[in-house]
């Protein structure tokens, strides 16, 4: 079986040459779970260059990224609801509460 893993790897031994480097970025974003499984340590060493997506009956299923760019991703996300969520509130119909107030409510002030 051919797999897009096959020109970097022949048998279990890797096998890349300076062309296969440079064409590597470009053409190893998806990976089959088998391949995975099998080439773990190259899967994580391509993860650190791009995301490496995992497929499963030629779906993709999972992602294998950096820890950095998944807190990045995390914190990105979380930042856009806040965002999202100041928005609805400020366009809530009502009266606003001064902020004296809730600190007051609060016990902080």
């Amino acid at each position: 079986m051919v797999t897009a893993w096959s020109h970097v790897f022949n048998g279990s031994t890797p096998v890349v040459d300076a062309e296969t480097a440079v064409s590597y970025d470009h053409r190893m974003s998806d990976m089959t779970a088998t391949d995975a499984r099998e080439h773990f340590s190259e899967a994580l060493a391509a993860s650190s260059r791009e995301p490496v997506f995992i497929t499963r009956h030629g779906k993709r299923v999972a992602a294998l990224v950096t820890a950095e760019f998944y807190q990045r991703a995390v914190e990105a996300l979380e930042d856009a609801e806040d965002v999202a969520a100041a928005r609805a509130a400020l366009a809530e119909d009502g009266p606003s509460i001064p902020w004296e107030v809730v600190k007051a409510d609060l016990g902080l002030a």
